[in-house]
């Protein structure tokens, strides 16, 4: 669950968004925004310092706050609790999403067994999923997490209910809320993919590359609870990377 401080800045980033898509690159006065926003001014400058040092916005003093161009590339960011669901729609696509497959297996590669802390052979829930814009594939993932974060392996047949993500399942149904992953960015081409092939070569496409994203997520008390491996078509959707410099 957001914190006061991070519900407040979700809120001044649409603001923010809007501003800009109306030509507007300077933001009202920390005192405006305290009375819009219904906030303290000290939670005002907290959220402003902080977007300031993420490059969303300028401070020049004497002058103002105003609005960096990097804001247009802040609709999709590398966060594990958003949904590809919400990306698609970000992008403009109607979006849906289908769950292929639900085991319990283990036999897992050692990698993933090492990446996730327990024994090898140890029981792990496998799922796959597929997901849609407009229709078309645009987004397969795999993932697998430890059937002991689970009460009982029944619990397992309340995946279906979850089809947008893992994450909400795991938090609904254990303790474990994943709060932030490691990813490791890579690129594969879908002809060396069995699955990839089987869901987006056809007679017309007969090759295609995907941005993979291999990730392992973490809870609130930092354990590792999935490992998922994202393939993501960036016809639909893309990432952008803002990076501060250093003088």
């Amino acid at each position: 669950m957001q914190n006061k401080r991070e519900i407040v800045k979700t809120k001044i980033l649409t603001y923010i968004k809007k501003l800009y898509q109306n030509n507007i690159k300077k933001l009202p006065s920390e005192e405006n925004m305290t009375q819009t926003f219904g906030v303290s001014r000290v939670t005002i400058r907290a959220v402003l310092s902080e977007l300031a040092s993420e490059g969303v916005i300028t401070r020049r003093q004497g002058y103002g706050t105003f609005i960096s161009d990097t804001v247009r590339h802040l609709d999709v960011q590398f966060n594990p609790v958003t949904s590809y669901n919400k990306m698609i729609e970000e992008f403009g696509y109607h979006e849906s999403s289908k769950i292929l497959t639900i085991e319990v297996i283990d036999d897992a590669s050692k990698t993933i067994y090492h990446k996730l802390h327990v024994p090898k052979k140890s029981k792990l829930v496998y799922t796959t999923r597929l997901f849609f814009a407009n229709d078309t594939p645009c987004v397969y993932c795999t993932d697998y997490f430890p059937l002991s974060l689970l009460q009982q392996q029944k619990d397992t047949e309340q995946i279906p209910d979850f089809p947008k993500s893992i994450f909400s399942f795991l938090s609904r149904v254990s303790n474990h809320k994943v709060v932030k992953d490691y990813t490791q960015i890579s690129t594969v081409l879908a002809s060396n993919h069995a699955d990839l092939s089987h869901y987006f070569l056809n007679e017309k496409t007969t090759e295609k590359s995907f941005l993979k994203l291999a990730c392992i997520n973490y809870n609130q008390n930092d354990e590792p609870v999935i490992y998922a491996q994202e393939y993501v078509d960036t016809q639909f959707i893309k990432f952008f990377s803002v990076r501060k410099k250093q003088l």
